[in-house]
């Protein structure tokens, strides 16, 4: 949503992202997916800002090392086992 000063205001995601219980085991894998919070037909902006995803994945692994087995990107969503 857009504000009055051109501003884009967020909702608060603590009360809309799911708190999923973990069973951490060292070496373990996790399957998960990532939507976009406004997903629809027309979105591209994964696809489209790609090098942006890519450099947010290569600094997160430096402060906080892991291993991607696989790696999906659609339009809207990825898929990826860690």
């Amino acid at each position: 949503m857009l504000l009055a000063d051109g501003a884009i205001a967020y909702p608060p995601y603590e009360k809309i992202m799911s708190n999923y219980r973990r069973n951490r085991v060292p070496g373990g894998t996790y399957f998960f997916t990532v939507n976009l919070l406004e997903r629809h037909s027309q979105s591209r902006l994964l696809v489209n800002h790609i090098d942006v995803l890519r450099e947010a994945v290569r600094v997160t692994k430096c402060d906080t090392p892991f291993h991607i087995d696989a790696w999906v990107v659609l339009p809207e969503h990825m898929h990826s086992t860690a």
